[in-house]
């Protein structure tokens, strides 16, 4: 910063020194002289505060940046009190705000720099060796979209909107959706928490929902692979669509002759279990909110009959 206005000091008198010979050459009035002389090392001056005071905004004082430190540490500590919590926002002149939420981004991108922008607004350090940022209101006007748009491609994950002093309590979740985002489970950019609880519910125990899953697809066990996620996928939208036959088979990218088909054969397979609400629901449970990466909808295999073997040309598909 020391060089930067140096560097416009003398730009200032080289400027006058130029500007001084042309008027001595062209005989300009003195008094013209010493105006042009105060505009232009008046604005020099504006431009040198200028420069100081964005400098200081950007880049808090050690002091201040220390505060802004221990304040983010409090705050996901568990052990903070509010009257704590307001003396050290103080001390980091950081405006606490009523409600906040917790950020996570992927270290190998760049997710930190883009929450370090806009230090008024976000905390961002380290806490159990990853990065953590903690965004004051995001709840408000304009706030959620700004997000949305300031963190794509970053692998963000925000977590549930909470009371200041309520954050700790939000991360694990928050930490249980990145892992899952990663996974391919929650494919949006970014996730944000309160849009995929039901998800993130299923998931929370996976060797319960593993069991789960196994129990309910029992049925499907003795089926060829291909035909066995057929049959699946079937199944998932049947369930999604409620059973409205034209839906399933945009779903499936099949002729509706063929979901009726393969609803035969699943009723084959299922028996009276698919009219049972209380496994209906088990299943919806475990394709819709609880189905891993692996099993979203593979791409239409054209020339392949619902369960996998080879069809004749212009037999439905």
């Amino acid at each position: 910063m020391t060089a930067l206005l140096g560097v416009y000091r003398d730009g200032a008198a080289i400027a006058w020194s130029h500007v001084a010979q042309l008027a001595v050459q062209g005989g300009y009035p003195a008094d013209l002289l010493v105006a042009v002389a105060g505009n232009l090392f008046n604005a020099v001056e504006h431009l040198a505060q200028a420069t100081l005071e964005g400098y200081l905004e950007e880049h808090p004082s050690t002091e201040q940046s220390h505060a802004r430190d221990e304040l983010h540490a409090l705050l996901l500590s568990g052990r903070a009190d509010l009257p704590s919590v307001q003396a050290q926002a103080s001390r980091a002149g950081w405006v606490l705000p009523r409600t906040a939420a917790i950020v996570l981004v992927d270290p190998d991108r760049d997710g930190l720099q883009r929450m370090a922008r806009s230090p008024g607004q976000c905390l961002t350090g380290w806490h159990a060796g990853a990065p953590v940022s903690i965004v004051a209101d995001p709840q408000g006007p304009g706030h959620r979209t700004r997000l949305r748009t300031e963190l794509t491609g970053v692998g963000a994950v925000i977590g549930s909107t909470v009371a200041i002093e309520a954050l700790p309590a939000t991360l694990p979740l928050a930490e249980h959706a990145s892992r899952l985002a990663q996974a391919g489970v929650l494919p949006a950019d970014p996730v944000f928490v309160d849009e995929h609880l039901d998800t993130l519910i299923v998931h929370r125990d996976p060797l319960a929902l593993a069991a789960l899953r196994e129990r309910c697809l029992a049925p499907l066990d003795g089926l060829t692979p291909p035909a066995r996620d057929r049959l699946i996928d079937t199944l998932r939208c049947w369930l999604t669509h409620m059973g409205e036959r034209a839906a399933m088979a945009d779903c499936l990218h099949v002729h509706p002759q063929t979901v009726r088909y393969r609803m035969r054969k699943l009723r084959e397979v299922f028996g009276p279990a698919l009219d049972d609400p209380a496994h209906r629901a088990a299943l919806t449970l475990v394709l819709v909110w609880g189905a891993p990466a692996s099993d979203l909808p593979p791409d239409p295999v054209v020339g392949r009959d619902p369960l996998g073997s080879d069809v004749l040309p212009g037999a439905p598909l």
